[in-house]
């Protein structure tokens, strides 16, 4: 699976410590998109599946791991990987996994019911002028499929409230994870 980053712990992008996944690889390319560096595949970010699946099993096995987000690029231009890791990490416990998507609901069709069996889904593509700040999407055409009515209440504070962006200095390297916003400051947590 062609992988830009995997990073813990992600705070910034649904409720509690969880494992952030960026696939590379997005022929959407919507404008305004705040990664567009993950819109190309790149040969040396391609992770055997079995590899990724040992990495993954590692960090659910040392860290406290409260969810998953899932996000790129677009995460189903590889489906079929998708979807194994969406069943690798189900079977092994994690009953909260946020996948983002830029297709609508109308795109995924039948699609949508078998992600929400494993994932509560972020759909629709980034629209600049319909960025409203929100948390947890990225422009308020973006709709919610949650994977439960449970789900659905747990994530009730995160689909309204404030943006959230994390900071991270890891291996020389400073990145951002969270929504941008483009056009107001976000809350910035500190990362103690």
């Amino acid at each position: 699976m062609n992988i830009h980053r995997i990073y813990y712990p992600v705070m910034a992008l649904g409720p509690g410590e969880r494992i952030g996944i960026w696939t590379r690889g997005c022929r959407r390319r919507c404008p305004g998109c705040m990664s567009p560096e993950l819109w190309e595949k790149a040969p040396d970010k391609e992770i055997p599946m079995a590899e990724l699946k040992k990495r993954l099993q590692e960090m659910l096995d040392e860290c406290f791991v409260e969810g998953v987000t899932i996000s790129g690029g677009e995460p189903l231009e590889q489906e079929a990987e998708l979807m194994e890791l969406l069943e690798f990490l189900r079977a092994r416990g994690v009953r909260d996994i946020l996948l983002y998507t830029g297709l609508t609901r109308k795109q995924l069709g039948a699609r949508a019911r078998k992600l929400t069996k494993y994932a509560t889904v972020v759909c629709g593509p980034y629209i600049r002028e319909e960025d409203d700040g929100r948390a947890l999407r990225g422009s308020s055409n973006q709709e919610f499929l949650f994977r439960s009515p449970e789900m659905q209440e747990q994530y009730e504070p995160w689909t309204y409230g404030p943006r959230l962006v994390q900071p991270v200095d890891e291996d020389d390297e400073m990145f951002l994870v969270g929504l941008v916003d483009p056009d107001a400051g976000e809350r910035v947590l500190s990362g103690e």
